[in-house]
């Protein structure tokens, strides 16, 4: 019976260990896995939704205002513009790559009415200098467009990312026109993603999860959320430079929660950047000597119970002890 119940003991054991485990696991998965994940890509369309006033305001140097007419002499046709365009939460912004200039298209969001069924909190502005240096505001109501020549832009002043962000467009997918009759630039030219973690234990430490950066296949798009509505989606934050290829976006976000659609899938195929929960565990330095520990503890108990399974019973004791020893012959 004794032997029984050290077998039984050694089970015991065993399962409290990889109790120990899953409960260590499912602490951390509490705690909730905070990923931090910088994006490096060149592409030809940027497009965000803007989750922070003030974040999202975009120098104007020498731009032409394509759009409803309003801003009264700003808007004349033929007419540069030199100024600020204060985009607040709420409006999409879209920009786009040209070999010869760029264009930056807002469309603002009204603030919540009666129903809720809008979240814009605030309206368009364009400030603007005239001919004398006098300082101008007008409000957009309606989309507007604004294109800048590529000479006139510096790269000292960079464009804003602030919010949900979709960049590129997959090879594929039918692309419009502009107004002058040209296919419009959409596609994604290169990229990577670096993949890094917060620590559990420490609110500024971070560490890497990915040895190498995750590659992006041209002409994917990357994007917030599955649906391309923005809507819901992480937001993004960082800077858009133009360079001539195309934007190169630098950007972080506080989420794994990224979709790349890549060329050649359907509508409806995309892939999640996930991390998994054992890479997190051995990898955050915070949680070291507590991974370590409780490798040792599960070690030190599996290896006891094993002992203790095998160790001789008192039954085993007492049949040796009888059993009569060998015959000596004469000395």
């Amino acid at each position: 019976m004794r032997q029984w119940s050290r077998f039984w003991l050694a089970c015991t054991l065993s399962l409290i260990s990889i109790a120990l485990m899953i409960a260590g696991m499912i602490w951390v998965q509490t705690r909730g896995i905070k990923a931090l994940v910088v994006l490096d890509v060149t592409a030809h369309l940027v497009k965000q939704a803007v989750v922070r006033n003030g974040a999202a305001a975009i120098p104007l140097n020498a731009a032409r205002m394509r759009g409803n007419g309003a801003c009264g002499e700003a808007a004349r046709d033929g007419d540069r513009i030199t100024g600020v365009l204060d985009v607040p939460t709420g409006s999409i912004l879209v920009y786009r790559w040209r070999s010869d200039r760029i264009s930056v298209t807002v469309e603002p969001k009204p603030a919540a009415g009666p129903t809720g069924e809008a979240s814009g909190t605030g309206e368009v502005r364009l400030i603007w200098f005239d001919a004398e240096r006098n300082e101008h505001t007008c409000v957009l109501p309606a989309r507007s467009a604004f294109e800048m020549e590529r000479s006139s832009l510096s790269v000292a002043q960079p464009l804003p990312i602030a919010g949900p962000t979709e960049v590129g467009l997959e090879i594929g997918v039918p692309i419009a026109q502009s107004a002058d009759g040209a296919p419009q630039a959409s596609l994604l030219l290169r990229g990577e993603v670096s993949v890094f973690g917060r620590a559990t234990l420490s609110s500024s430490a971070i560490f890497p999860i990915t040895g190498e950066p995750i590659m992006i296949p041209s002409g994917s798009r990357i994007t917030s959320t599955v649906d391309g509505s923005l809507e819901g989606g992480a937001p993004w934050y960082g800077v858009v430079f133009v360079e001539d290829d195309g934007f190169r976006i630098s950007a972080t976000t506080d989420t794994s929660d990224l979709y790349i659609f890549r060329p050649g899938q359907s509508e409806r195929q995309y892939e999640h950047l996930e991390i998994g929960l054992f890479r997190w565990l051995f990898s955050d330095p915070s949680l070291a000597w507590i991974s370590t520990g409780l490798l040792i503890m599960v070690l030190t108990i599996q290896t006891v119970g094993t002992g203790l399974a095998l160790l001789p019973t008192d039954e085993d004791r007492k049949r040796n002890g009888c059993r009569p020893g060998p015959k000596r012959g004469p000395s």
